[in-house]
């Protein structure tokens, strides 16, 4: 089963407000000028891609694949490359077309860890196609993927019965759409965990599965690598990818995380304790100052008389401070997001114009919402019918159908 996920919206529609605004027929003044743009503009485009299966507006992606399909059985018993497409080939639709670029596929691998893979190193991305597709590089398959205990019902009845942990195994990340950008950014949200082939800036941070703070130290914004690493001990460092590593050990011993507004913090993975005036701190340490930042000190010192004047605002995270002769390097607060989503360039700039006859589809689409704002219309002898594309129309694009209520003899 495949699901895809939007997560960011277009820089740049399929008409332009200025477009639409003289296809309509209306001064540049229009007081409807904000609507158009807002609503009616990606009303319409939506509706228009909802029909042809395009992205007439480039944007961002997640598709989400419960396995990786496979050409043949190697083993019955091998649950994770059960074959899954009707022509049972190595082959992964992509759910949005055209596409633009594929950054990378994470999968959860038999370990049961994240691992990453990366476009003409790892796998194959075909952007001719309608859909476009991933495969394999020649020679090689795609990885064996986590599962859970091996089913009895597969002893019984050879049967493929997927499990809780079959579900969204594989990440692939893509940009698709007709809109030419020079680069374009994944839009997520991420925790403060490690991820392969993730820009972790100096001075970002993940916690380990043992609870301790590990602060990348390489100067920059260099990628991590494609499988997890295998983290030093306290007090030391190694290497990840192009990412360096440091071990700056379980994050406190103090009380809970205190915020900027004194109030600590719910829900949060570490607790370290509160800076305090004329303390030993070994190295390393980290401490929460006084605007509820983690601080971060990896040769240790000895804290002054008077706290220190520490930095504020957005751009906090990275700035050093000098403390008694000794140096504070902060980390952003308790709930830091590990890192900034990566910058990836465009992997392909051919055939992003949207064509014509689908801009004066979206156009139309603008002009039908636009002069039929009410959802039913007086017809012939009084009678009251439905707008077309209206309502119910709209609606049924977004019914899930699955979900529908069960007949009554069930």
């Amino acid at each position: 089963m495949s699901s895809i996920l939007e997560v960011s919206q277009p820089t740049v529609d399929a008409v332009t407000q200025a477009e639409a605004i003289a296809f309509l027929r209306q001064a540049v003044s229009t007081p409807d000028a904000a609507l158009i743009s807002s609503i009616w503009i990606p009303a319409a485009r939506r509706y228009v891609e909802r029909m042809t299966g395009l992205s007439l507006a480039q944007r961002n992606f997640v598709q989400y694949e419960e396995r990786f399909p496979y050409g043949t059985w190697l083993n019955w018993y091998d649950q994770s490359r059960a074959p899954v497409t009707p022509r049972q080939d190595y082959r992964v639709p992509l759910l949005r077309s055209p596409v633009k670029g594929v950054q990378k596929v994470i999968y959860v691998g038999e370990d049961g860890n994240l691992h990453g893979m990366l476009p003409g190193q790892d796998f194959a991305v075909d952007y001719a196609s309608l859909p476009g597709h991933i495969t394999p590089l020649p020679g090689s398959n795609w990885p064996l993927l986590y599962m859970s205990a091996f089913p009895e019902e597969l002893w019984l009845t050879g049967s493929w019965f997927p499990g809780v942990s079959s579900l969204n195994r594989v990440q692939i990340f893509l940009t698709a759409g007709y809109t030419a950008l020079p680069t374009d950014v994944e839009n997520i949200l991420l925790g403060a965990q490690w991820q392969p082939y993730l820009a972790f800036p100096q001075y970002s941070y993940v916690v380990d599965p043992n609870g301790n703070l590990q602060v990348q130290i390489k100067a920059g914004s260099p990628l991590s690598g494609s499988d997890p690493p295998t983290y030093a001990a306290v007090g030391q460092s190694i290497q990840d990818g192009a990412c360096v590593w440091f071990n700056a050990g379980p994050a406190g011993v103090g009380g809970p995380v205190i915020d900027g507004s004194g109030n600590p913090v719910v829900n949060s993975p570490i607790s370290p304790a509160l800076y305090q005036t004329s303390q030993v701190y070994p190295a390393p340490s980290i401490v929460v100052d006084g605007n509820g930042n983690l601080e971060f000190t990896q040769a240790g010192l000895t804290s002054g008389a008077a706290p220190p004047t520490w930095p504020t605002g957005a751009n906090a995270a990275g700035t050093s401070t000098s403390d008694n002769g000794g140096t504070w390097i902060c980390l952003g607060p308790p709930e830091n997001a590990g890192a900034s989503p990566p910058n990836q360039l465009v992997q392909y700039q051919g055939g992003t114009g949207i064509p014509e006859d689908l801009k004066m589809a979206v156009l139309l689409m603008v002009s039908h919402f636009y002069y039929n704002r009410e959802p039913v219309v007086e017809g012939r002898e009084g009678k009251v019918a439905d707008v077309p594309h209206s309502v119910s129309q709209i609606c049924d694009n977004y019914r899930v159908w699955d979900f529908g209520k069960a007949s009554p003899e069930f």
